[in-house]
């Protein structure tokens, strides 16, 4: 189902940071993508009729990378994520604008990876590398019952980042690296949370659960309005839900 919103001029569209589940056409307007930094607006892009924007939102639950505000009245056709595939099979017009767009960003980004690539090159050869890039391994282990089925294997290695874990679902652009099967009442969001590298340092984000977490006690996301992160470093007690959730793990931080 294809919903379609009006904005008004210097009306907010996308919050920064914020979390949802939509992707943007604009069927006529014009739009800015902008962030904010040392408290001033930067521009990123402008777009206008035809294009899109929000297409992350389809492929993860990661918050929003930049705000977009309206430039003038715009009106603009949302797509939710739970419906867009079938209406990119329905509408071939929809999905080919749709995977050009993407593919052109890819390129685009991929220059700039590139070209960053050679310029980080060039400076790590002219220095002494004194700070050694860290290798961090979490050995999860289940404490409960609920918590060893939820593991392939008890204790289960982390070794590659981000690693996210969620419910089991059947939606086809959900990504996880460990679903959970829940059930009723339900403990654990369809994306709950992710072990992260962060300034070299690892590090627990809640990334838009309903009940949050804890971590030895502390507690992050759901009506909780902190997100992380939160610095893993030896030894951890995770609880993924509410007080009373029985998905209880041990986390043993390995470092190299």
């Amino acid at each position: 189902m294809i919903t379609l919103q009006i904005f008004k001029e210097n009306e907010m569209i996308i919050k920064e940071n914020d979390i949802d589940e939509h992707l943007y056409l604009i069927e006529s307007g014009k739009v800015k993508v902008h962030t904010e930094s040392n408290g001033k607006e930067v521009m990123l892009a402008k777009l206008s009729q035809g294009d899109f924007f929000g297409e992350m939102a389809l492929i993860d639950d990661k918050p929003r990378s930049a705000s977009v505000s309206a430039l003038e009245t715009t009106n603009l056709n949302v797509f939710h994520r739970s419906n867009f595939l079938d209406i990119m099979k329905s509408n071939s017009e929809i999905g080919v604008t749709f995977l050009s767009g993407i593919f052109n960003r890819l390129r685009d980004s991929n220059s700039k990876i590139i070209q960053s690539a050679k310029d980080a090159s060039e400076q790590f050869e002219t220095k002494n590398i004194e700070n050694k890039t860290k290798v961090y391994k979490i050995k999860m282990e289940g404490l409960t019952e609920e918590a060893i089925l939820s593991l392939p294997n008890n204790p289960m290695d982390i070794q590659y980042f981000p690693f996210i874990i969620g419910r089991k679902s059947r939606d086809p652009f959900s990504h996880k690296n460990l679903e959970i099967e829940d059930s009723f009442p339900l403990q654990i969001s369809r994306h709950h949370l992710s072990f992260e590298i962060k300034d070299n340092k690892l590090a627990l984000f809640d990334v838009g659960s309903t009940l949050g977490l804890a971590i030895d006690n502390e507690r992050i996301g759901g009506t909780v309005k902190q997100s992380g992160p939160i610095m893993l470093d030896r030894k951890h007690i995770l609880i993924i839900g509410n007080e009373s959730s029985n998905y209880k793990y041990s986390l043993n931080i390995e470092i190299e």
